[in-house]
């Protein structure tokens, strides 16, 4: 199961998350799910919820999808 959340960056993070997405060809959602995952994995604020939480997420590097506006994407791993 899937659920969506959003919050505010500042503008200098949206511009390097922007440049990542261009000069990558991937989906903005994808990199920011990667990079929760791996702050989730390593914790550094020693956040007890997420201790837990690691356990249930999978550290693994997960294979990002190019965006290409122009195809269809059937089915995401």
């Amino acid at each position: 199961m899937q659920t969506t959340v959003s919050c505010r960056i500042p503008e200098q993070l949206s511009a390097a998350l922007q440049e990542a997405v261009d000069s990558e060809g991937v989906f903005q959602s994808e990199l920011i799910r990667q990079a929760l995952r791996h702050y989730i994995h390593e914790n550094p604020d020693n956040l007890k919820a997420l201790n837990e939480a690691a356990t249930e997420i999978s550290p693994r590097k997960v294979q990002l999808i190019p965006y290409r506006p122009n195809t269809e994407v059937n089915s995401v791993r």
